[in-house]
């Protein structure tokens, strides 16, 4: 029983190990994308908070920080 709960958790880390040099690819894709669809945005301060912070005391509104995480 020891041997088979071994080989189960060997054969998963190998699948790990595997996939994970794809899933890192496909995460900084996410990140650049959702760079790109912010860009050019009026409504978003991306990736500033100085920026925010400025525009948030010029315009007398409030400022909402959002951290995202794209996995």
């Amino acid at each position: 029983m020891r041997r088979v709960a071994m080989c189960v958790v060997c054969l998963g880390a190998i699948a790990w190990w595997a996939v994970s040099p794809a899933v890192a690819q496909d995460r900084k894709a996410k990140i650049v994308n959702d760079r790109e669809a912010f860009k050019d945005s009026d409504l978003w301060t991306y990736n500033n908070l100085d920026e925010g912070i400025a525009q948030a005391k010029k315009t007398g509104k409030p400022l909402l920080a959002v951290l995202r995480c794209i996995p």
